[in-house]
């Protein structure tokens, strides 16, 4: 407690514009501060400038939500040119000093969520609008989503819900909340906001900023799936997939050429890169970071100076997976790999080229970095905003898939990576036969009739075109293969938690062929092994992508939970 009063002394000055413009604010080394007798709102200018600071605060939380989630788990691996702070993330070593495990910047964050949530006059109306509330439930959403990014991390959280303005606030005795604890504070203050229109504070140059406001139904349905509330998740999800008119966009993909109906590796076409991209739906939060002021990702920078590089692992989840035109023609691969990885690697591995893998230069050009960061902002200059995706509409796609697996629908599961939920598929017999069975009401999350889902693509379909028509590979198995693949134990009846293991499994790896090196993939990890109480379950996932001679040691490091949390200042 008495380190985390220090903490609190170090966010006490908080970053709030009651002078000067934004630009001030977006700068990461502004010196602006209040103290207590400045602590009031008084017009609905200072409370967006009060946002704006919390957005200059965000900015620095972009590169270690994505090293912090995927140097610990099995896509991603650090080199020898790896900096000391990230080699200690990859081997669950954090020290104190560690850049990347500080906590300030979270309770600076939070802090200042709670100053406007205490300070704004939620009932000023402008023209019948209430537009302090809707800045109101804002500060809310992005204070809830910081508290669960510290409590996946950390493991708990010091909580406080009132802005800590005086040295006598700093020195109160925080109660500390676990993981599900929080998470049931949190459902419970999110839910009577769900409904209401959060800000929309523009754009800084090309960064619309209303991306780092979270929807409020995305963070309820994540909390949910962690606490196992898998229908209150689903619900939550398909809102906001019903009201955004959220879908997998299908003109997103990678393909082969096609000659005489048959695959041709003589020409390929990319856009799934496109689903990265702010200019599109797809999506639907990010983070920003400035440039001019100060602050930049630099995540395609480690990528291109091989500092961080995909393992093994993950290049064999792309390069291991059927691409499928129709039954007679069908390749290795799954064309994602194109835009995640240094192409030139892509298309050496897909046969499309062929070097000397005895010159060094050539091996040099065609080594896996990782693209997809490059990919994010390519159209943008040097100066420009740069952003990170934290949600995309695949990403809340394969989450609603993973809670309405646990409801007794693995075939649905499976149609959202196979098929693309919409009319055609819903009206598909297996899956009206499975959801006749599985309730007697359909609950309203499952209706997936209307015009606009018509368009949707199941994720899969992006990197390996026609699998919705496969019925070889891509497919669930029958009872048999499950025994083969250690689901069902030798003599026993396979029965549905079986193959709903089974299509949970599968949605991790899609998981990872989809959203790779986004930041996610550690907690995605977390959550299945918490759901199924088997330490084992990340533990041979992560330790296998390390050198022979370490598997062992990890291995037993993860066994223990206490050891997947970064230790707390």
């Amino acid at each position: 407690m008495k380190a985390f009063k220090q903490l609190c002394l170090g966010v006490l000055l908080i970053t709030l514009p009651f002078v000067g413009g934004c630009d001030a604010m977006l700068d990461s080394d502004s010196e602006r501060y209040t103290f207590e007798e400045d602590a009031r709102l008084q017009t609905l200018h200072d409370t967006l400038y009060n946002m704006v600071g919390i957005f200059s605060e965000m900015q620095k939380l972009g590169d270690r939500y994505v090293l912090l989630g995927e140097l610990r788990a099995d896509l991603m691996k650090v080199t020898d040119d790896a900096s000391i702070d990230m080699k200690e993330i990859y081997y669950f070593k954090m020290s104190a000093d560690n850049a990347y495990a500080e906590m300030k910047t979270y309770y600076s964050i939070i802090n200042q969520c709670n100053y406007i949530i205490q300070y704004a006059d939620t009932a000023y109306t402008e023209k019948s609008d209430k537009p302090l509330m809707r800045i109101y439930a804002s500060a809310k959403s992005i204070r809830a989503w910081t508290y669960m990014q510290l409590a996946l991390n950390y493991g708990s959280v010091r909580f406080s819900e009132q802005p800590i303005l005086t040295v006598k606030d700093a020195e109160q005795n925080f109660p500390l909340l676990d993981i599900d604890a929080l998470f049931s504070f949190l459902i419970d203050d999110l839910l009577p906001l769900k409904d209401i229109r959060l800000m929309n504070p523009g754009r800084f140059g090309n960064f619309d900023a209303s991306r780092s406001i979270f929807p409020v139904p995305l963070l309820l349905g994540d909390m949910y799936l962690w606490k196992g509330e898998y229908a209150a998740a689903a619900s939550m999800y398909y809102e906001l997939i019903f009201e955004e008119n959220l879908v997998i966009n299908s003109s997103y993909n990678v393909r082969w050429g096609e000659e005489n109906n048959a695959i041709s590796t003589n020409s390929l076409t990319s856009s799934w890169f496109n689903s990265l991209m702010m200019q599109n739906q797809e999506v639907v939060s990010a983070l920003g970071a400035f440039p001019n002021y100060g602050q930049s990702f630099s995540l395609d920078s480690l990528s291109v100076q091989g500092k961080i590089m995909p393992t093994q692992l993950a290049l064999d989840k792309w390069l291991n997976a059927v691409y499928y035109l129709n039954a007679s023609s069908t390749k290795n691969g799954d064309l994602r790999i194109y835009d995640v990885v240094n192409s030139n690697y892509s298309l050496v591995k897909m046969g499309m080229l062929t070097v000397d893998e005895d010159d060094e230069e050539t091996m040099e050009l065609i080594k896996p970095t990782i693209r997809k960061f490059e990919r994010m902002n390519m159209t943008l200059s040097e100066d420009d905003p740069r952003h990170l995706p934290l949600y995309r509409s695949s990403h809340i796609y394969l989450r609603y898939a993973e809670a309405i697996n646990r409801l007794g629908y693995p075939q649905l599961a499976f149609a959202v990576m196979k098929n693309g939920l919409k009319l055609e598929t819903m009206s598909l017999p297996h899956l009206v036969a499975e959801m006749a069975k599985t309730d007697s009401v359909i609950p309203s999350f499952l209706s997936f009739t209307y015009a606009f889902f018509d368009s949707n693509a199941g994720t899969r379909m992006r990197g390996s075109n026609n699998v919705h028509e496969d019925e070889t590979y891509f497919i669930i198995p029958d009872s048999m293969t499950l025994v083969q693949q250690g689901y069902v134990n030798y003599g026993a009846a396979p029965t549905k938690q079986d193959t709903i293991d089974y299509v949970e499994d599968i949605l991790l790896e899609e998981m990872a062929m989809e959203m790779a090196f986004e930041g996610n993939r550690f907690h995605d990890l977390m959550r299945i092994a918490f759901r199924r109480a088997d330490n084992a379950y990340l533990a041979d996932r992560v330790s296998a992508k390390y050198e022979a001679g370490e598997q062992a040691a990890m291995h037993d490091l993860l066994m223990l939970q206490d050891n997947w949390f970064i230790p707390q200042e």
